[in-house]
């Protein structure tokens, strides 16, 4: 959800109760960088690549995919020293609310009331996430760095049982065998001789072992991780021209699987635990090698982000860790 409203000044919402504001969002998708051939290619193709593909979209070549979506101020208060507002839209049948606040000219977004829910096409529900609260400060200049603030997504966790086989070390096994040899003897020459071999061999024995893995998805999503207002800029919004900030910030995500599992087998368990964690020290490694993920393991995508004090966030375009834009948004009017 965009949410668009900010302050200025001694009145921080400008906007008036009922009116309606429209957000174009939209997105472009390039596979091209999850192929294997792009996991191959040099950094300067890539970057030859990520140009070439940027300039598709301003050129309009590359249709973007996306909706406009209307927001309704339903509710104003004003206090000494702090104003709110809610604001509503409805996506798919569903209703979002977001609140606002304006507490001594800084801004607060709360972009989603309450937890919110994932549902999946029979109306289960799969998992919660919480969205943190963004904070803007009305007045800005260039060189001003804001504060981070995090989302947290957890899809609730999953049991299965099953079986698997584990092969148990039971002794070993010791056998001697004696051969004939041909060796030099430096007095008689050449000739033949007895050699002793000793030869010992593990014995295994293979158990079924039964077994119930718990599995979890959890994610988290550090917003304004670095983030920057750049410049000052203009913008326009329904015809008029505002005076923005550009704030230049970075997204990190991390999305993490956890496994617990019960077993038979005290061995198997240990193997198995020991097994994951060294599969995903190898995918972490390989992802930041490739550049997939930053040296502390999270991916990274970057905003770009026009602050209209008094309007919000009039334009938002995000790139992925490449440069490739994938999205964004713009404020199309308010009525």
């Amino acid at each position: 959800m965009f949410v668009i409203l900010a302050a200025s000044g001694q009145i921080c919402l400008k906007m008036k109760q009922g009116q309606h504001i429209k957000m174009a969002g939209f997105r472009y998708d390039n596979d091209e960088v999850f192929t294997p051939s792009w996991a191959r290619m040099s950094e300067s193709k890539k970057d030859k690549k990520v140009a070439e593909f940027n300039a598709k979209v301003a050129s309009g070549e590359i249709k973007p995919k996306g909706s406009t979506y209307d927001y309704e101020l339903k509710n104003i208060s004003v206090a000494p020293g702090i104003e709110r507002a809610l604001v509503v839209t409805e996506i798919s049948g569903k209703k979002y609310e977001a609140l606002i606040a304006c507490i001594n000219d800084t801004m607060y977004f709360t972009r989603m009331v309450g937890v919110s829910y994932s549902i999946d096409s029979n109306g289960d529900t799969l998992g919660i996430g919480i969205l943190g609260v963004q904070v803007v400060p009305n007045t800005l200049k260039v060189g001003d760095v804001l504060k981070p603030y995090e989302d947290i997504g957890v899809v609730f966790p999953k049991t299965i049982s099953y079986s698997a086989r584990h092969s148990i070390l039971k002794g070993y096994e010791t056998s001697v065998r004696s051969y004939r040899d041909v060796g030099y003897d430096s007095n008689t020459g050449w000739g033949l001789g007895t050699t002793t071999k000793t030869e010992t061999k593990a014995i295994y024995e293979t158990i079924d072992v039964k077994v119930r893995e718990t599995a979890q998805f959890s994610s988290t999503s550090m917003n304004y991780a670095i983030a920057v207002v750049a410049a000052e800029e203009e913008v326009m919004v329904d015809g008029i021209k505002y005076k923005a900030y550009r704030i230049e910030s970075e997204t990190w995500i991390k999305p993490n699987v956890t496994k617990s599992y019960e077993a038979t087998s005290s061995e198997w368990k240990q193997g198995k635990e020991a097994s994951d964690a060294n599969i995903k020290a190898l995918m972490d490694s390989r992802g930041i090698k490739k550049g997939y993920l930053n040296p502390q393991g999270y991916t990274v995508s970057y905003r770009t982000e026009r602050f209209v004090p008094g309007l919000g966030i009039a334009k938002l375009n995000i790139y992925d860790n490449f440069g490739n834009i994938m999205a964004g948004g713009a404020l199309e009017s308010i009525k």
